[in-house]
């Protein structure tokens, strides 16, 4: 019995720190990601072209509009 006990205390604690190095790790990611120059070069190029796109869709769909009112007055 004394055995079964100590493998679920180790099991617990290999879960806890399996954890808290994630969590270490996640930090470390996290860091490089708001500080890394060329990361940060990159997620500002991601913003302009999610930007772009939205304007593209804009743009795309007041065209549908204008032409379905040209169909209209043609109408």
């Amino acid at each position: 019995m004394a055995r079964k006990s100590t493998i679920e205390k180790l099991k617990t604690r290999i879960s806890v720190l399996e954890k808290d190095r994630q969590r270490k790790v996640d930090e470390q990611i996290e860091l490089i990601l708001k500080t890394d120059p060329e990361i940060l070069e990159i997620n500002s190029q991601i913003d302009d072209l999610k930007k772009m796109v939205k304007t593209s869709e804009e743009l795309e769909r007041k065209k549908e509009e204008l032409e379905k009112q040209m169909l209209d007055l043609l109408d």
